[in-house]
């Protein structure tokens, strides 16, 4: 009852920002062959994005997401490769890198960006926890400016116990340089079970 009442709060009640800037994800790998679907819905810009995973080799994925609402819309493209697993005491490290294309209030805004992930998978009550860290920095083209948005991100994924194939997760963004604050909450439908994604070794 404590961790739906959690669940509920982060998912359906959060300040969500812009889908092209959150991280969304720790380092946890999809399983070569196997396919996620993350939903993350959007309060303040875009209505929903939606990111679609796959796992391509036992320490790499791609992933590319779409996002649309009310005054805008965008795609992203992203590779993620996790070279140190999460494995005994050594946290998961590595990053991922990517760009996105944005059409914001009639402005087309392209942004590379790099994000340097660590993350940690922990038992508590049952249920699978991993909280993650990331330092997002990219470049912001539009037609009249150029910025460089860099956030501190703080997140964590949990998997209940209960779920075979869904797992929750939110995460918190401090605004660095030329960007902003923000509070965002997902949720991802995995193909097979949850514990079979590839970093999972606890």
């Amino acid at each position: 009852m404590r961790l739906s009442l959690i669940l509920y709060v982060l998912f359906f009640l959060t300040n969500i920002a812009y889908g092209y800037l959150t991280t969304s994800e720790s380092g946890d790998i999809v399983p070569e062959g196997q396919y996620r679907i993350t939903v993350e819905p959007q309060l303040n810009y875009f209505g929903v994005t939606t990111h679609f995973d796959s796992g391509i080799k036992e320490d790499s994925q791609v992933r590319l997401s779409i996002g649309a609402g009310q005054g805008g819309y965008h795609f992203d493209f992203n590779f993620k490769q996790v070279p140190f697993p999460d494995y005994d005491d050594q946290p998961a490290i590595g990053y991922k890198i990517g760009a996105s294309f944005a059409k914001m209030d009639g402005k087309s805004v392209i942004t590379p960006r790099f994000y340097p992930i660590v993350s940690k998978s922990m038992m508590i009550e049952n249920n699978r926890w991993t909280p993650y860290l990331s330092i997002p920095i990219g470049i912001s083209v539009s037609q009249s400016k150029s910025t460089i948005p860099t956030h501190f991100v703080v997140g964590c994924e949990v998997t209940p116990s209960s779920l075979d194939n869904i797992q929750f997760g939110a995460e918190m963004g401090f605004n660095i340089r030329d960007t902003f604050s923000y509070v965002s909450g997902y949720i991802s439908f995995f193909f097979e079970p949850t514990e079979q994604i590839s970093d999972a070794r606890l």
